[in-house]
């Protein structure tokens, strides 16, 4: 059994598309994000990847495009796992874009699906709790 070493908790996405390109490339192509957390993400690839390959995501955002440089971590079928490769600033600012990003597009759902800092205590815990929709598998941290 792998020991689960992530940093950060992950949220499960449906239908929650990113841009992706292999570093230096500058050639992005949309993919689809299974789970996200403020360390990394794992997304659905179409072509191959190995552990240890750089990528650029690019995360369309309303207010700005937000690029994040990630390394392979995981490649499980067509499961590509990738941890951001970023200082703690440029990870703060993403979980902030995308934590104001995702309440546009959450209108219909009951729950607010926020990314989680390390220190992060929510003010109604065990109400709607997070924990309902994290992914808390076995495998590398992302």
């Amino acid at each position: 059994m792998a020991v689960d070493k992530r940093q950060y908790p992950r949220v499960k996405l449906f239908k929650f598309s990113v841009e992706v390109s292999k570093k230096g490339e500058n050639a992005f192509i949309p993919v689809e994000v299974v789970n996200i957390s403020a360390g990394g993400l794992c997304f659905l690839g179409r072509s191959i990847l190995y552990q240890g390959d750089m990528l650029e995501f690019r995360f369309p955002f309303k207010h700005k495009n937000i690029i994040m440089p990630a390394r392979v971590v995981r490649v499980n079928g067509r499961e590509i796992g990738v941890q951001f490769i970023c200082s703690q600033d440029e990870i703060t600012d993403f979980v902030s874009e995308y934590n104001e990003e995702i309440q546009s597009m959450a209108i219909s759902t009951k729950e607010n699906i926020h990314l989680i800092l390390p220190g992060y205590h929510a003010q109604n815990e065990g109400k709607n709790s997070i924990d309902s929709l994290l992914d808390l598998g076995p495998e590398t941290k992302h």
